[in-house]
């Protein structure tokens, strides 16, 4: 373990905690975007409803 810790300078962590961090910036940025593109399409489902057919459902059979 210590032969593939060693060679990692202070300079090649830090690349890889900024590279991290500007991919979590990335995905946080997206997350807002995928809220509005999803938000539309959530559906409820009403829990009052108890027949699952109804005359329009009739009319397609």
């Amino acid at each position: 373990m210590h032969e593939a810790i060693d060679p990692v300078t202070k300079e090649n962590w830090e690349k890889c905690v900024r590279h991290a961090e500007k991919l979590q910036d990335i995905d946080f940025e997206k997350e807002g975007f995928r809220d509005c593109i999803l938000e539309p399409i959530i559906l409820t489902i009403d829990p009052n409803e108890s027949d699952c057919s109804s005359s329009e459902d009739e009319d397609y059979l």
